[in-house]
């Protein structure tokens, strides 16, 4: 989808991709989950450099800055977060400057722009360049400290479940948010990268302070995706120790119940071998019930035995 934009006494003026407006304007040109030939046709009417736009729509691009001397355009390209089903990962957002044009590039439909559009009567400078840039950063950076916070909620409704009873779904939940802080933190590293890029590019002293600040919110989180990250593999470790205890437990419960079943079964198979055997043909009905109570006895002693066992190893672990 192509959304053109530019600016009137202060104001948006929205149009569609075959009403283009004046190129002396300030225009800002929106590209929302693209197709090829929506992209070609940017390229054609802008005059960007096509591998610029190949950049713009590479999932995999990472953060950086780059400028086409050719063309006078420069290329800025910066992860933001998104949500993916019962997920977090990240994708690239791209801007292109080239004088008048500014051209975002978004491959699915995010919050990121919206929230620009709905404020664009307070802030009458947003096609300015720079300006715009700076107002997506910090709207990316909020991104990333949003689904933080909404990361720590699952996680901690997680855990509480978990104090209930230890599930594998839960634990793979717990896995998937690993993940998600791990694309979290390999993309606010990119951005800093590439603010601190800017940082060293900017003339005026106003544009390297925001982006110094900027840095440092994005310091901020790289700290605390990293403390999270580094929470949430202890308490994956803890649980999957004890789900692997719970399964050792019943692995040893099932290990006494089958040796117990063996005995009466050997006693029986013994019995039943065609030798003379005490107890065995003529004695009548009471040869049955011998064998039967011998079985019995020996499976009884076997049970106090082991639950014998059991007791010591316990009273030796804990002398109190």
């Amino acid at each position: 989808m192509i959304y053109i934009f530019d600016e009137k006494d202060g104001e948006y003026i929205r149009r569609t991709s075959s009403n283009l407006p004046n190129m002396q304007t300030k225009i800002w040109v929106e590209l929302v989950a693209p197709t090829r030939t929506e992209a070609d046709l940017i390229v054609k009417q802008f005059g960007i450099p096509e591998e610029f736009m190949n950049y713009a729509l590479d999932e995999d691009e990472r953060a950086r800055v780059d400028r086409d001397d050719d063309t006078g355009c420069d290329l800025v390209i910066f992860d933001t977060p998104i949500e993916e089903k019962d997920t977090f990962a990240t994708m690239p957002v791209t801007v292109i400057f080239k004088g008048n044009i500014i051209i975002s590039v978004c491959l699915r439909e995010t919050s990121l722009f919206n929230d620009l559009k709905e404020h664009r009567d307070q802030d009458k400078f947003l096609l300015e360049s720079d300006k715009l840039l700076y107002k997506l950063l910090l709207a990316s950076q909020g991104s990333f400290s949003k689904y933080l916070m909404r990361i720590e909620k699952r996680w901690a409704r997680i855990q509480h479940h978990l104090q209930k009873t230890v599930t594998n779904e839960e634990v793979l939940n717990l896995l998937s948010l690993k993940n998600s802080l791990t694309y979290f933190a390999t993309s606010l590293h990119s951005n800093n990268l590439m603010i601190n890029e800017l940082s060293k590019k900017s003339k005026i002293d106003d544009d390297t302070e925001t982006l110094q600040n900027i840095s440092v919110e994005i310091t901020q989180a790289i700290e605390k995706t990293n403390t999270y990250r580094e929470l949430l593999t202890e308490t994956m470790n803890a649980y999957s120790s004890i789900l692997s205890n719970n399964l050792n437990e019943q692995l040893r419960k099932l290990t006494l119940i089958t040796i117990l079943i063996a005995i009466p079964t050997l006693i029986f198979s013994l019995w039943g071998i065609n030798t003379d055997v005490p107890f065995g043909l003529g004695s009548g009905i009471w040869g049955f019930w011998v064998v039967v109570g011998v079985a019995v006895v020996a499976t009884l002693i076997s049970t106090l035995f082991i639950l014998g066992r059991k007791t010591t190893v316990r009273k030796r672990k804990d002398p109190r």
